[in-house]
């Protein structure tokens, strides 16, 4: 699980579009992430 605040941290849009990256909506785990649908391995 990541920290919470890592989680509120990716939920804010970005100041630049370059900093937005995937991460699963489930647990938060920021690698391993199948886009299409949203979750990690």
């Amino acid at each position: 699980m990541a920290r919470k605040a890592l989680i509120e941290k990716w939920k804010k849009e970005p100041k630049y579009s370059t900093r937005a990256y995937t991460r699963c909506r489930i647990c938060g785990r920021p690698h391993a992430v199948l886009k299409k649908y949203g979750i990690c391995r």
